[in-house]
């Protein structure tokens, strides 16, 4: 295996450990513990980074949020801040390595790109081990705490997200340290060796080169060179000669093959930026589109006291929640898929959906892209891009309509003066996911625009002058000579 096929398995490598460390974030049950009863669990409590919960049998939880910074336990503080550093360390790593990776045509040259990818190899070795420190700083508290005879209250055991934590930080070294293995080499500066040949390039003066010299001298002054020079100069101010010269001249204008290359150069240029550009869009659509499955404002409602609101009330896709002014939050979750409304399962199927076109939208634009090595000719390549432009298109409007429909049944409920339960608004989520919506719609219609042209044109097919067929090639506009004004001899 080459080290560009190596650089790719290293990339997906050190990004699924990323995505795996990123999940863990939001993810409940860092630390569970149950509450048995006679016969069946009665209670289970549970905690992440960010909130405290108590879950019932009836399916209730209940949850107090840790909002206060200074007053958590020093450990809990420390946690936040290593995930924080390493899901920042993981993003600029990604566009690091994206830079630095030899299928890619960006980044400068050998030498810079190989610095550019161990610079991203530091930087996912350095998240993993931050966030695997989290983990384990977590893990150890918990562990020292459960095997403490004289510790009094609730004892917790381990959660599932720090083993899917360790996990993704075991793969984020290993992909840093990869990158750093097989880059490691190139990135130092290539000394320039000079060979010696010896003396044999200097040739000395003997008697025949001097006579050479010296019948050359002999001939320019003779009277019979000096007459054919005279003729050629007036020849040159020929009527005749003069307008061949200027239609060679106008010849050599049309033929310019510099000028020609470099606007051809400046096309790719501008294809390039629009591609970077509609990629860049489509991402961040895509990342707020996602973002907005586990908000949970996606409609809300207040319950408003006599001086200050007593309760706020909210609900997504999968859970509907009520927050007191206390700060506790009693939610319950959508557990059953059958007996919910119609529009919430359009809109979990539409949302999913999006989100997966997104995804293979982006690995086909990784592939298409011009300033990628991979994906085959340039036909190809632009074939990959068109369709992962239109990936992006299709997923902006699925996600454009799970969000108008379940803005529309909001609405609808609110005006309805019939509709006597509780009335909700419009919330944070679907506002953002509106906005992720344009931006994944806008990025593929960028991107088939750009490859548009290059992606359906048809391969035509030019002939030299030896009947050698040309395919895939430019076919320069060529013009018909004129042997008797013109001679082909005199023009090469």
């Amino acid at each position: 295996m080459n080290s560009m096929n190596l650089e790719i398995v290293a990339l997906v490598v050190e990004f699924c450990g990323w995505v795996l460390v990123c999940c863990t974030l939001p993810i409940d049950y860092w630390k569970s513990s149950s509450l048995d009863g006679n016969i069946i669990t009665t209670a289970v409590l549970w905690s992440n980074l960010w909130k405290s919960c108590f879950t019932d049998s009836t399916g209730v939880t209940n949850c107090k949020d840790l909002s206060s910074i200074l007053g958590q336990e020093s450990h809990l503080q420390a946690c936040r801040g290593l995930m924080i550093c390493c899901v920042t360390l993981g993003f600029f790593g990604a566009i690091f390595a994206l830079f630095g990776m030899r299928c890619t045509r960006t980044g400068g040259t050998d030498t810079t790109k190989a610095k550019i990818a161990c610079v991203a190899g530091g930087c996912y070795i350095v998240g993993g081990f931050c966030s695997l420190s989290a983990y384990s700083l977590y893990a150890n508290r918990i562990t020292a705490i459960y095997f403490d005879p004289t510790y009094a209250d609730q004892k917790y055991e381990l959660g599932s997200p720090l083993f899917i934590g360790w996990s993704g930080s075991v793969l984020c070294i290993v992909g840093g340290s990869m990158f750093c293995l097989i880059n490691g080499k190139d990135s130092k500066p290539k000394r320039n060796i000079y060979s010696y040949t010896g003396g044999s390039s200097y040739m000395t003066p003997n008697r025949k080169t001097q006579r050479s010299m010296q019948e050359y001298r002999s001939q320019s002054k003779d009277p019979k060179t000096q007459r054919n020079m005279r003729e050629y100069g007036s020849q040159s101010k020929d009527p005749k000669t003069q307008r061949n010269m200027r239609e060679y001249g106008s010849q050599s204008k049309d033929f310019d093959r510099n000028a020609y290359v470099a606007l051809q150069t400046a096309l790719k240029m501008n294809q390039n930026a629009c591609e970077i550009a509609a990629l860049f869009l489509c991402i961040a659509g895509w990342v707020l589109t996602t973002s907005t499955l586990p908000i949970e404002a996606w409609q809300v409602s207040t319950v408003n006291g006599i001086v200050i609101v007593t309760g706020d009330f909210y609900s997504n896709l999968w859970k509907m929640c009520v927050h007191a002014s206390t700060g506790i939050s009693d939610c319950k979750n959508f557990e059953s898929l059958l007996a919910l409304p119609v529009q919430i399962q359009v809109c979990r199927a539409f949302l999913i959906t999006s989100v997966m076109l997104c995804f293979l939208g982006v690995i086909l634009a990784l592939v298409g892209m011009k300033c990628t090595k991979i994906g085959g000719s340039d036909i190809t390549k632009a074939k990959f891009a068109f369709t992962a432009g239109i990936h992006f298109i299709v997923s902006g409007l699925l996600s454009m309509s799970c969000f108008s429909l379940y803005a529309n049944r909001i609405t609808s409920e609110f005006y309805d003066p019939k509709f006597y339960q509780t009335k909700f608004e419009l919330g944070t989520g679907l506002f953002i996911g509106w906005a992720g919506s344009v931006l994944c719609i806008a990025g593929g219609i960028l991107y088939c625009i750009a490859t548009s042209k290059v992606a359906f044109q048809k391969k035509r097919k030019g002939y030299i002058n030896k009947g050698t067929p040309i395919t895939n090639e430019i076919v320069m506009p060529t013009t018909q000579s004129k042997p008797k004004q013109f001679d082909r001899a005199a023009y090469i």
